[in-house]
């Protein structure tokens, strides 16, 4: 048997997603498959409980109002060895929309096959944790896809800066992945930030970062923290057509004009770990 594939059906994931009604789970599980070379399907049963994980979470955080993972065909592609799809310590995600079907793919390399030198943007070690939170920020980035397009009018998630896309994804992943991303890694992420506050400056009406991953990360944080997780799910689901002009509408200012508060807010972060000079 060359490759093994593994498809979870409503009968293996449906018991792992905590809270979500039979057919609910079906909408997505049904459709979703993992797929790993033979000798890794321990590996390919872990990813499976973390998308389950995931998909629950991000139920759980975004999906009362509808489950944006809905008709979604997922396969989930391990690989045993490096190429073009698969790096160490990353995952990469491809949506596809063909006729009115919504495909994705996810890429990763085997977590059994990860090398031993392998770190994450943060010099953490690429293990369990980081793939439950790239698999959770994978998941949300399609989930976020899924809310923007489910409004019918109004900007998408393909329309708004990279740093609100990625950063959103990449705030879910880290909050409701598990406890060591949402306290430690977060940490890390921030203080970043926090050494080089100038990365994230105003451009035009937008923002300009260094990283749209990790100062996307702190700027959605930001969002969450100073407004309120409410307002922030409005700008999602706001009619406006353009992502500066749903800001402008829901937040009271356009991207750029946040940057006050966010600095306000970096500063009381930094005040918090004990080095007061920044606040000068």
């Amino acid at each position: 048997m060359g490759r093994a594939a593994i498809l979870v059906l409503l009968a293996g994931l449906a018991g792992l997603l905590p809270g979500c009604a039979t057919d609910r789970a079906r909408r997505l599980d049904e459709h979703l498959r993992v797929e790993a070379p033979d000798g890794l399907e321990e590996d390919a049963r872990n990813v499976r409980a973390w998308v389950a994980d995931a998909a629950a979470a991000l139920r759980s955080e975004l999906g009362d109002r509808g489950d944006p993972l809905a008709g979604l065909e997922l396969d989930v592609v391990l690989h045993a060895s490096e190429s073009g799809r698969a790096r160490a310590g990353k995952v990469l995600v491809q949506e596809k929309r063909e006729g009115g079907r919504r495909r994705a793919e996810i890429h990763l390399l085997a977590p059994a096959t990860q090398p031993t030198s392998a770190r994450t943007p943060e010099g953490e070690p690429v293990d369990q944790h980081f793939f439950r939170r790239a698999l959770t920020s994978a998941i949300a980035s399609l989930f976020l896809d899924g809310i923007t397009r489910a409004k019918g009018a109004g900007w998408k998630l393909s329309d708004a800066p990279e740093w609100f896309a990625r950063g959103y994804a990449e705030y879910l992943g880290l909050a409701l992945s598990d406890n060591h991303e949402r306290t430690v890694t977060q940490d890390l992420v921030l203080h970043e930030i926090l050494r080089e506050p100038d990365r994230i400056s105003p451009a035009g009406t937008g923002i300009r970062v260094k990283d749209p991953v990790q100062d996307g990360e702190v700027l959605v944080l930001f969002l969450h923290e100073s407004l309120g997780r409410e307002k922030v799910r409005a700008l999602l689901e706001s009619p406006e057509p353009a992502f500066d002009r749903a800001c402008e509408r829901v937040l009271g200012a356009t991207p750029d004009g946040l940057l006050p508060a966010f600095r306000k807010w970096l500063a009381r972060k930094w005040m918090d770990t004990g080095h007061p000079e920044a606040a000068r």
